[in-house]
């Protein structure tokens, strides 16, 4: 949201120099540009995620697995290592987070 900020605000940057600043990915602020001030909305409150967006309207080739059997294929080390990769901070607040969200307080 920070990179949509100075793209779309006063400051006028370009996408890449935004997200370059805000430490951000080109493709989901141009996607994050795209869409809808409601769908903006949702995504701010955690309701849509950018990457089922980006994803969603990715084509997908013939014998090339998904990240989820990718996921499920890969050893613990190779987990760790792509956590490491993805960061931490990522891992936990866009997958872990919204799973918890979804499951009933015991």
């Amino acid at each position: 949201m920070l990179a949509f900020a100075l793209w779309a605000g006063p400051y006028r940057l370009s996408q890449r120099e935004a997200a370059d600043l805000a430490d951000a990915n080109v493709t989901y602020l141009s996607t994050l540009a795209a869409l809808t001030p409601e769908q903006r909305r949702q995504v701010a409150l955690r309701q849509l995620t950018l990457s089922s967006i980006v994803n969603r309207n990715r084509p997908r080739r013939e014998g090339c697995p998904s990240l989820i059997e990718q996921l499920k294929a890969a050893t613990p080390d190779e987990r760790l290592e792509a956590a490491r990769a993805i960061g931490i901070r990522a891992v936990w607040e866009e997958m872990c987070v919204p799973i918890l969200d979804e499951e009933p307080a015991a």
